[in-house]
């Protein structure tokens, strides 16, 4: 093929019609492909709940409750419970970017409850000024910082010898509160917080302190729950559904034809990727958003990348790792309930990043590569020509898994 990007136009626009069916085969060679792990009670396990509460920045670890002791769960299948004194009941909540540290909360023979660092496995109780009550529900990135509750206060623990040292983040004026994520270094810190008959998010920073965010007050749910690494972008929900807020703007109301009100539960390092639930025509689903793929069901993702998930409900996601690709959440096999890891796999063909391979992403691509768009360059050699072009009707042709 010779001739500029302008003079090939025609040619490319006609090879839509010879590989535009292509796109419904799966199978992409050399991709990682999209998968789903489900996990169940851990051997021993007592009571009848199951929670998946978070995940690692790193994808590959997972917390939350097996019966009535927390619990780890590894992508490589290993497993194993979080206690403190071998028997105590306990719960994790939250876990940092690379898995080695946990916090969540145990209840000791002697003394109630208590909050819980678990250091690579070993508890260090988070100390407060009372010996029970308390409970760490988020951990920086780098493991520092815990974040939670202690007699209905929202509270930072900073590093410090043995649990380190709590401090109150607790918004002037409210009722209660409760702090449920902090960014990658414990300096940004938003929760919910209760005041004489509405719920509010608000957001903590050393320079400002403790403020409600935009949105006013609404149901029980309205709050912030998620936070990005550098702390300027938060997630959560407000009274008319999830809720994102950009830097000191507005809260942005997440909503779609399918999904109305809702919770958003966690996001992405950069705050782009968003998970929680929402309620649909069929009652409450698991989902996910960034500005490309707009709102969409997490089930309804695993059947387009090729997944037979006709016998699994996915109820709610809890949590994401940093890229966005691998998310935590809890559902029901044929009405039991089962944790997941749902991975989204590579997908070198969805070109505008909505998650789905169709139509738009060739004409997309085609019109990248007319314009020579480094964004058209497929094989990073700095370059856009007929091998970019090549290499993307191959990956198209392929679709996704």
């Amino acid at each position: 093929m010779t001739g500029t990007c302008e003079e090939r136009m025609p040619m490319l626009i006609r090879n839509i019609l010879i590989i535009g069916c292509a796109a419904c085969s799966f199978g992409q060679a050399g991709a990682a492909p999209t998968t789903l792990q489900l996990f169940d009670f851990l051997p021993g396990s007592n009571g009848p709940f199951l929670r998946s509460n978070a995940i690692s920045g790193d994808g590959s670890t997972v917390v939350g409750n097996s019966g009535d002791r927390a619990a780890i769960w590894n992508r490589d299948g290993t497993s194993r419970f979080l206690t403190v004194g071998g028997q105590s009941m306990s719960s994790a909540y939250g876990i940092n970017r690379d898995g080695t540290q946990v916090v969540g909360k145990a209840s000791v023979e002697v003394g109630g409850q208590r909050a819980y660092r678990w250091s690579s496995g070993v508890p260090v109780e988070l100390r407060t000024i009372a010996t029970t009550g308390a409970v760490a529900l988020a951990v920086s990135e780098d493991g520092l910082v815990a974040v939670g509750e202690f007699a209905q206060i929202a509270v930072r623990w900073s590093p410090g010898v043995g649990g380190g040292s709590a401090a109150s983040v607790h918004p002037f004026g409210m009722s209660y509160s409760t702090a449920w994520a902090t960014n990658s270094n414990g300096s940004v810190i938003v929760g919910t917080a209760q005041g004489s008959s509405d719920s509010y998010a608000f957001k903590w920073t050393p320079q400002s302190g403790s403020r409600l965010l935009p949105g006013g007050g609404g149901i029980d749910v309205t709050g912030a729950y998620g936070v990005s690494s550098d702390g300027t972008i938060v997630v959560g929900a407000v009274r008319y559904g999830i809720a994102r807020w950009v830097g000191e703007g507005p809260a942005q109301i997440i909503t779609s034809s399918i999904f109305s009100e809702g919770i958003a539960l966690d996001c992405s390092a950069d705050g782009a990727a968003l998970v929680g639930y929402a309620r649909g025509n069929g009652g409450s689903e698991a989902v996910f958003w960034t500005e490309a793929s707009g709102l969409v069901s997490i089930r309804t993702l695993a059947f387009q990348r090729g997944l037979d998930v006709r016998q699994f409900s996915m109820a709610e996601a809890n949590g994401v790792s940093a890229d966005g690709r691998t998310i935590v959440g809890i559902g029901y096999l044929s009405g039991a309930v089962r944790g997941y890891i749902f991975h989204i796999g590579d997908c070198p063909a969805d070109f505008d990043g909505d998650l789905r391979v169709d139509f738009f992403d060739y004409l997309d691509y085609v019109q990248a590569f007319a314009i020579g768009d480094v964004a058209a360059d497929r094989n990073g050699d700095r370059e856009v020509d007929l091998f970019d072009y090549l290499d993307f009707v191959e990956a198209f042709s392929a679709g996704c898994e």
